[in-house]
């Protein structure tokens, strides 16, 4: 990617750099749990406590998961949503008899018709399709979603699970990189290199957002941005105070990691 002189010599260098790499090196992006009819798979908290009731096997085989309306930045919001996992096998893991589970197959039963019919199903109507990284679900994980003009990138620990309208990417330094992919530069990157959708929206996809430029650094200076990514998830925890200034904070750390003039800096944040 070029840039006009005036804008930001310094963005224009950072894939050449050598203490830089993309951030496809060391991570792995995943698209969301695709069940072919959310109506029957993705259920409220009623129907998870009535399911529970009537036969508490059924816990087994439900998951906390979030949608795309739910992608908040650097948290996600659950919104007492489960999904009904009957996954199609993984690694060694078999695939989930229906049979075992009665409380969910009655459930699933009432939606028969339209399981049978769809597409995306696994060996039965009640399985779900083949997912082959089904486990990193259950990892340390950013999840965000594509069509959003300020990017949301919400840190996980806690096993939650993304469906269809989510992508999640894993891998080393997730705290770092939540800093790193919900600072003003990177939304400014991105504006520059990813298309728009038809009414003007960016679109957070797959394909660019693994473009993205990510600097190496010593541990000092990760664990820096580290600490201020806690602070924030902290103060979403709490609800006790916002976020604003520890987020500039962040702003002026990414900006020193990828060695940016006042006058580029300048040109990013619009101050």
């Amino acid at each position: 990617m070029r840039f006009r002189t005036h804008e930001c010599e310094g963005i224009a260098r950072l894939p050449d750099g050598p203490s830089r790499h993309h951030l496809v090196v060391g991570y792995a992006i995943y698209y969301g749990i695709k069940t072919g009819f959310n109506d029957a798979f993705i259920i409220d908290n009623q129907t998870y406590q009535d399911l529970i009731a009537h036969d508490p096997k059924s816990r087994e085989i439900i998951k906390p998961v979030v949608r795309g309306r739910d992608i908040r930045r650097y948290r996600p919001h659950w919104a007492g949503k489960w999904l009904i996992d009957t996954h199609n096998g993984y690694d060694n893991v078999p695939a989930v008899d229906i049979e075992e589970y009665p409380a969910v197959k009655a459930h699933l039963d009432s939606f028969y018709t339209r399981l049978a019919r769809r597409y995306d199903k696994g060996q039965t109507p009640y399985n779900l399709r083949n997912c082959a990284y089904h486990e990193e679900f259950t990892r340390e994980k950013l999840l965000w979603i594509e069509l959003v003009n300020n990017g949301r990138f919400s840190y996980d620990n806690s096993g939650l699970y993304g469906e269809a309208t989510t992508f999640l990417l894993t891998g080393e330094s997730i705290k770092y990189l939540c800093a790193l992919l919900n600072a003003t530069l990177t939304h400014w990157f991105l504006e520059k290199t990813a298309p728009t959708s038809g009414t003007g929206t960016l679109r957070w996809k797959k394909a660019y957002v693994e473009r993205l430029p990510v600097p190496k650094v010593e541990r000092a200076r990760e664990l820096a941005l580290v600490r201020l990514v806690e602070r924030i998830l902290a103060n979403l925890d709490t609800r006790l105070t916002d976020s604003e200034n520890i987020e500039e904070a962040i702003d002026r750390h990414v900006y020193r990691l990828y060695g940016l003039t006042e006058d580029e800096i300048h040109v990013i944040s619009g101050k």
